[in-house]
């Protein structure tokens, strides 16, 4: 077996056969010639270009830590790119008296009260006439639909006094009839446990009015006369044409109701 160094000190071995052929070193790439220890004849130092051609590599005795290296100076690379990196100065504490106040969440949710178990919420039978004024004699209609999950009662106004107070019940509709010419407000409350000694929800009763009155005429034509009937949605639809407006629930309580009179329920119309 004979020993081979190259120029840049790697060391190779390689069987006395190789005599006169050259290999390629692995470290610098350098052709270093494997030549016989005890010549004979002919110089063997410098091989031709045949025995260049069909030189063969032998595997290195000497480590290699190139890789080693390699990976090394990557990790020096990351540790210098994370220390240059701008530092995040830290937040002064902030008082609860200089802190911004949060608004709260648009239309939040009411909470269902615990002093309303479901085994006994009280209800009305939809269609209940709560409240009607003396004298209801016109012809003018309103359609009251409550697509919503919530009973309510229905108050049709004119100024501050009540002509007409009516229950309808949730996902149901019912037709308020017999309301005389004039232009009115639609007072709306909503909530679950009906106290009948009150006439008022007694858990999550919120109110509203629409922003739009309602006007309701009636014109004679020879033996016919015409009369308006409007429709209200107490659910959102696609391209509704009127809006509700929070009510406080004192000023609904304060609405004149001393003419109403208690009335067996109207029969819806078709």
């Amino acid at each position: 077996m004979l020993t081979v160094r190259c120029k840049c000190g790697e060391v190779f071995h390689a069987d006395q056969s190789y005599v006169g052929r050259a290999l390629r070193c692995r470290s610098c790439g350098a052709i270093v010639p494997i030549a016989d220890p005890h010549p004979v004849g002919r110089d063997q130092t410098t091989p031709t270009s045949a025995e260049a051609s069909s030189s063969v590599e032998a595997r290195s005795t000497k480590p290699s830590f190139r890789g080693l290296w390699i990976v090394s100076g990557i990790l020096v690379v990351l540790v210098l790119s994370y220390s240059l990196l701008p530092k995040k100065a830290p937040e002064s504490p902030v008082s609860s008296a200089e802190r911004p106040a949060v608004a709260p969440p648009p239309n939040p949710p009411r909470p269902v009260s615990s002093a309303c178990p479901p085994t006994e919420r009280r209800f009305l039978p939809n269609g209940k006439v709560v409240g009607r004024a003396r004298g209801f004699t016109g012809l003018g209609r309103l359609i009251v639909d409550n697509g919503t999950e919530l009973d309510a009662d229905v108050r049709i106004v004119i100024g501050n006094r009540v002509l007409s107070w009516n229950y309808v019940s949730s996902r149901n509709k019912y037709a308020v009839r017999n309301l005389p010419t004039g232009v009115y407000r639609l007072v709306v409350c909503q909530g679950i446990d009906w106290s009948a000694k009150d006439k008022k929800f007694v858990c999550n009763r919120s109110c509203f009015e629409y922003d739009k009155p309602f006007e309701f005429t009636e014109e004679s034509e020879g033996d016919r006369t015409r009369y308006d009937e409007h429709t209200v949605t107490l659910h959102k639809v696609i391209a509704g044409n009127t809006k509700k407006v929070p009510l406080a629930i004192s000023s609904v309580d304060q609405l004149n109701t001393d003419q109403l009179d208690d009335e067996s329920p109207q029969k819806p119309q078709p």
